[in-house]
């Protein structure tokens, strides 16, 4: 089959991995270019390895082997299906995607990519854009001795961050250099200057976004009087605040709280005082949404500490409270006039899960319908199980060789903007879930809300509680609506046509659709969203 730089670019997850926000793909293309190095070094022709990562995202690996034994414009745009271009052995495969097609897919999967290869005298550098070469061969005579150097930038377009995460990067290049101590395998990150930009810095750095992506503010704040002829007591906060995108944008709070310059594990009220800050700036306070994918450090200096174990790990010291909130919340309103799209998306998160405590209030007693987190993903597609076994009653739905029902389509739903996932509770107990994605399955039409599955346990059943539920998701989703229900499930059929009947009445349309030759009926309305209640 033949592999293009568009099929690449189209697919590059079948490449090289996740290419949202955990870093997982662009670690795999500084790997495959490594991997060409360590060929060199176990066929006895390399001794140095170099990687740089500057601060600009660009990543430079630089070595001493033999260079490149092949024309370097058929290697970047051909793409080879032998295990190595030019069949040298032995070949190593690094990272967690196992390999794959090398050179090829770096220069594909690049903004900007450049290779110079020495072989014997001789000077070769091609310059490509997004997988196309827009300068070269070039070709010079030169006295350096043989070796290449790669440098590309990771393509914006295709990675939620060209961000190369500093600690997954070195465990493997620490492995690398333990197992091959005769090759010098030495790597370098412009954050290694971290120090340089202070606690916003490291956020950055954990982040796995820029320096610009940080909140961040330092300030000195008056706690309280002293007695007469003293000094009032003083505190200098410092807060840096950033929030993961892409796949781990649910991933649980990461903070870092310091007092005095030693860190306070257990935390204590400067973390209470930080939480306060981005609850009055994002709204609503205490609401979970807002720490979904925090990264945060905050640290206190000031004179009288009172702490809440023998450790001095807690901070019990109720007056930083307030100031750390002050501070925080200037970082928050600094940041948002710098990075508005970023502070909007915060704050329609923060929005969003209020509207859904909110709407909770008025389902039946007991019913709970919440927005499941990434890390709820395990218990989904253990419901899923339950699920696809009721509808493998109507529909030819096969098991997998381990006798699990497949859902391919489920870690989307923490990684795409147009998908929601919903758990349903029962008087504290898991009872179901919903799933909902934009766009029509039908027409395309990419505004309209479409009910991917629906759930409810047999035992909550024929209590007017999947109705409930349903009725919910319209309301919070307003706008045009389908559902599609296989005309085989009999049940489902008088479930669906019932509960839509209750919500939009007459001005719901039926019809009929093919899908890959079943028949589904097809129900489509309006939903004017909180009007209805």
């Amino acid at each position: 089959m033949l592999t293009t730089v568009a099929s690449v670019r189209k697919r590059p997850g079948m490449y090289v991995g996740n290419c949202d926000g955990n870093g997982e793909g662009v670690i795999n293309l500084v790997l495959e270019v490594v991997a060409n190095s360590l060929d060199q070094h176990l066929a006895g022709r390399c001794k140095r390895t170099m990687i740089s990562v500057a601060a600009d995202g660009e990543i430079e690996i630089d070595d001493d082997g033999a260079g490149v034994q092949v024309p370097l414009d058929k290697l970047l745009t051909v793409a080879s299906h032998t295990p190595t271009v030019d069949g040298h052995r032995p070949h190593a495969h690094l990272g967690p995607s196992g390999g794959g097609l090398g050179l090829f897919v770096v220069n594909a999967l690049s903004e900007r990519f450049m290779i110079t290869s020495v072989v014997d005298g001789a000077e070769t550098t091609v310059r490509c854009e997004r997988g196309q070469i827009v300068d070269g061969p070039r070709q010079q005579a030169t006295s350096r001795g043989n070796g290449t150097t790669v440098r590309f930038v990771p393509d914006a377009t295709i990675f939620t961050t060209q961000h190369v995460p500093r600690g997954a990067l070195t465990a493997v290049l620490d492995d690398l250099a333990l197992l091959q101590p005769q090759w010098s395998l030495t790597w370098s990150f412009a954050s290694d200057a971290v120090h340089t930009q202070g606690l916003a810095g490291r956020v950055a750095m954990s982040a796995g976004g820029s320096f610009a992506d940080v909140a961040t503010y330092t300030a000195t704040y008056e706690l309280a009087e002293r007695p007469s002829g003293q000094d009032a007591a003083k505190i200098t906060v410092t807060v840096a605040l950033a929030w993961r995108s892409g796949y781990d944008a649910d991933a649980p709070a990461a903070i870092t709280s310091i007092v005095n310059w030693r860190r306070t594990i257990e935390h204590g009220d400067h973390v209470d005082g930080l939480f306060d800050g981005i609850a009055e700036f994002a709204s609503p306070a205490s609401c979970e949404a807002v720490a979904r994918g925090l990264v945060a450090e905050v640290a206190v200096v000031l004179d009288d500490v009172h702490w809440g174990a023998p450790r001095k790990d807690l901070l019990v010291t109720p007056t930083v409270r307030a100031p750390v909130a002050m501070a925080t919340r200037e970082a928050l309103q600094r940041w948002a006039v710098a990075q508005p799209e970023l502070a909007k998306a915060l704050r329609e998160r923060a929005a969003h899960c209020l509207a859904s405590n909110q709407h909770n209030a008025v389902l039946p007693a007991g019913v709970e319908l919440h927005a499941a987190a990434r890390e709820q993903a395990p218990v989904l597609e253990n419901l899923l199980q339950l699920y696809a076994h009721d509808f493998s009653e109507y529909v030819d739905i096969a098991t997998d060789d381990a006798g699990r029902f497949a859902y391919a389509r489920l870690p989307l739903y923490w990684t795409e903007a147009t998908r929601f996932p919903f758990l349903v509770k029962v008087d504290g107990l898991l009872a179901g879930f919903v799933l909902v994605s934009r766009g029509s399955l039908v027409s395309g039409d990419s505004q309209v809300w479409d009910m991917a599955e629906f759930f409810v346990m047999r035992r909550y059943r024929r209590r007017g509680i999947g109705a409930a539920l349903a009725q919910e998701v319209w309301r919070r989703f307003p706008g045009r609506w389908e559902v599609r229900v296989h005309e085989r499930t009999k049940p489902a059929l008088q479930f669906w046509t019932a509960a839509i009947s209750a919500f939009a009445g007459s001005s719901a349309s039926v019809g009929f659709v093919d899908d890959d030759g079943a028949q589904r009926r097809l129900f489509a309305f309006d939903s004017p969203g909180e009007a209805s209640r």
